[in-house]
């Protein structure tokens, strides 16, 4: 299983246990960022 994988069993076993999970990529992270400016 790569990185993507594991990662996804990670938010999988987060959401069973009741936790929202929010994933944010480093795109989106530099799009808000320009945006507070």
């Amino acid at each position: 299983m790569g990185r993507l994988g594991a990662l996804c069993e990670q938010v999988k076993e987060l959401n069973f246990q009741g936790y929202e999970v929010i994933l944010v990529t480093s795109g989106t992270v530099g799009i808000e960022r320009q945006r507070l400016e």
